[in-house]
């Protein structure tokens, strides 16, 4: 059971993104995991990782979408972040998407085990910034911005409304 996951999820479905899909892995309650290829041949070779969601628009994965539950560790956050913003498709029922050249990497992480003395939090600042900067390569510009919370606090009206804006104005690249 993935609780985070979940919330997540419905605050994506409940988003108004006009034109656009999103599409939701296995853990987020899709039927299907989201994998990102290095090219529009899925194969074993050419898979690069699994997300937890991705957003659709114009033919394009606009979003990619990761929430962590359990490993927060900076190797884990940056490994994801790096893979997938160097994949350059997602391929779903048997069609190619190419991840948009200008497009937007979420991450979510999941606070509920972090002791009140963690700094974990300040942590994901420095990797914010540091991620951000080397995302760009090529013709493409993926952004990047992590939201970190638990399910009580993502179930609140202000940083569910953080989420959704973030989310519109990320299909809206």
């Amino acid at each position: 059971m993935h609780p985070l996951h979940k919330l997540i999820a419905k605050i994506i479905l409940e988003t108004e993104l006009p034109g656009a899909h999103p599409v939701l892995g296995k853990d987020c309650g899709g039927d299907q995991q989201i994998q990102l290829f290095c090219n529009g041949q899925a194969a074993r070779a050419t898979r690069f990782c699994s997300v937890d969601a991705a957003v659709l628009k114009d033919g394009e994965v606009k979003i990619i979408i990761e929430i962590e539950e359990s490993d927060i560790r900076p190797t884990a956050l940056c490994g994801k972040v790096f893979v997938s913003a160097h994949a350059s498709h997602f391929i779903h029922r048997g069609k190619s998407y190419p991840i948009a050249a200008h497009a937007s990497f979420m991450q979510v992480i999941d606070t509920r085990k972090l002791s009140p003395r963690s700094s974990k939090l300040t942590q994901c600042s420095h990797l914010t910034e540091l991620i951000r900067n080397t995302l760009s390569a090529n013709d493409r510009h993926m952004e990047y911005d992590i939201f970190y919370g638990d399910v009580a606090e993502f179930e609140q009206m202000e940083p569910r409304q953080e989420l959704q804006n973030h989310l519109r104005a990320a299909s809206s690249l």
